[in-house]
């Protein structure tokens, strides 16, 4: 969805402070994967899509190329909102968040 990666999800996976569980809608897989607060963290709002998506890449696999992605791709405003949401994250996706916010 943001142009990170060219991979197809063969799956969908949502986060959700409720039980875990996979749900099968005609031929769609979906999973539903328990995440603590902090980890739903700007959820529903173009910050949690940015937040959600490094998380999914990882430390070691957020690359530059990357992070000029989402500087370009992020209006004045959604940067200083993920600026606020990401203040409970984990300290790795905070300092990509700074960059990305720059």
């Amino acid at each position: 969805m943001l142009g990170l990666t060219d991979q197809v999800p063969a799956k969908l996976v949502y986060v959700t402070d409720g039980p875990s569980r996979n749900v099968r809608i005609g031929n769609q897989h979906i999973v539903l994967r328990h995440a603590s607060n902090r980890n739903l963290t700007g959820l529903g709002r173009s910050t949690g899509t940015v937040i959600q998506a490094l998380r999914y890449l990882g430390k070691d696999r957020v690359k530059k190329d990357s992070i000029r992605q989402l500087r370009n791709m992020l209006t004045n405003k959604q940067k200083k909102d993920i600026r606020r949401d990401i203040l409970v994250g984990p300290d790795w996706i905070r300092k990509v968040v700074e960059q990305i916010a720059a």
